[in-house]
């Protein structure tokens, strides 16, 4: 399944609140979606390349997630 179809799978599952927020978790899962929101908000990283900003967030990844999460 492609990201496309996995963000149309998700957003097509919300059926409440719950499901809404957990919908909203596995869209920013996808690190070239959250790669360009933070590119285009964050100012630290108004100058890296999305390369660059996907790295980052695999080493962040690797410092506040338990080993059986990644």
């Amino acid at each position: 399944m492609n990201v496309k179809d996995s963000i149309s799978a998700t957003m097509d599952s919300i059926e409440g609140k719950e499901s809404e927020d957990q919908s909203a978790k596995n869209i920013f899962s996808y690190k070239p979606i959250m790669g360009n929101i933070l590119k285009y908000t964050v100012a630290e990283y108004k100058d890296c390349s999305l390369e660059e900003i996907m790295v980052s967030q695999n080493q962040i990844s690797r410092l506040i997630l338990p080993k059986q999460t990644l």
